[in-house]
């Protein structure tokens, strides 16, 4: 244990953030009547979008 002061602050700093912003979409089975779709916030390589489109059939779509 040890004697002596802490320096604790007043009152504690709270700050927000923006939220994040998708830079794409995969799109769960395009053809489909009703689309199901989910945003991302970083983008896959070229090798795991062209691997999730043939194994998954999901479509990759950029934000903007």
């Amino acid at each position: 244990m040890t004697n002596g002061t802490h320096n604790i602050p007043d009152e504690p700093v709270y700050t927000s953030q923006p939220p994040l912003m998708p830079v794409g979409y995969w799109i769960l089975y395009a053809d489909a009547p009703y689309r199901t779709s989910f945003g991302v916030y970083h983008k896959p390589s070229w090798l795991q979008r062209w691997f999730t489109t043939k194994l998954l059939g999901w479509t990759w779509r950029d934000a903007g």
